[in-house]
């Protein structure tokens, strides 16, 4: 089977340390919103390095491509990813239910890492409360600030992307966040004459715990894009993207 292109589908979101309190949202105090993101922010940082350093785990990786609205094609890959060195690396384990035997760890390079660099784009604005589970959310919706830089494809896309982040109101846990483009993004034609547009993207993570520090479960990114040679149409793809994270087991020294 051919397999699906994509334009970047790993979305890691890093994990929340400590426990801050922060009191009922409905008390004698309404709670400071701005300072939350910006503690949020702070755990999201440190969590990373917490479960990184102490944690090894697996991803499940499923491209689905889509034509006339059903499954056309799938792939499934399966890495180990791990910490060495600072940094993640990823060996392929399994594809398309066939282990793989030759596989080398290579250095794991995110798209989109939940944390400062990517938060640091948005403001927030404190919607609601709602309970997700057992447990009582912030629920606050984000879009870019303006006058952003646009130095690669990456920025610009994430330039445009505004949504809702779920987070715990006792720990300030991530729990989960949805988003997509606020417009199509249209990408210039190259020195070879081929160009295109992102129609649509949308994504979602769910996290869960570890250590009572979020852990990133599943990421979903589904997006629709065109591109053309010469002003000629070339390929249109729609691609869903599918990654559950699991087998999360303490490393050993």
């Amino acid at each position: 089977m051919k397999k699906p292109g994509h334009t970047g589908t790993r979305l890691v979101a890093c994990l929340l340390s400590g426990y801050v309190f922060i009191g009922p949202i409905y008390g004698q105090n309404k709670p400071n919103f701005s300072e939350i993101v910006s503690k949020l922010i702070q755990k999201i940082e440190a969590d990373s390095q917490y479960v990184g350093n102490n944690y090894s785990h697996q991803e499940l990786e499923i491209d689905e491509e889509i034509k006339n609205g059903v499954v056309s094609d799938i792939q499934q890959k399966l890495y180990q990813v791990e910490k060495r060195g600072g940094s993640l690396f990823k060996k392929l384990l399994v594809k398309n239910d066939i282990p793989v035997t030759n596989s080398e760890f290579q250095k794991k390079n995110e798209i989109v890492s939940v944390g400062a660099k990517l938060l640091g784009r948005f403001e927030f604005l404190f919607e609601r409360a709602e309970v997700m589970g057992s447990e009582k959310c912030w629920v606050f919706s984000f879009k870019p600030k303006n006058n952003l830089p646009e130095r690669t494809r990456e920025d610009r896309a994430l330039n445009q992307l505004t949504g809702q982040v779920w987070i715990v109101q006792e720990t300030l846990s991530f729990k989960k966040l949805v988003a997509h483009l606020l417009s199509e993004i249209k990408y210039e034609v190259t020195e070879i004459g081929s160009g295109g547009k992102l129609h649509r993207a949308d994504c979602l993570i769910i996290a869960k715990a570890i250590d009572g520090r979020f852990a990133v479960d599943y990421v979903q990114i589904e997006y629709v894009a065109s591109g053309r040679v010469l002003f000629i149409p070339l390929v249109n793809k729609h691609i869903v993207t599918k990654i559950q994270y699991k087998n999360y087991e303490r490393r050993k020294r």
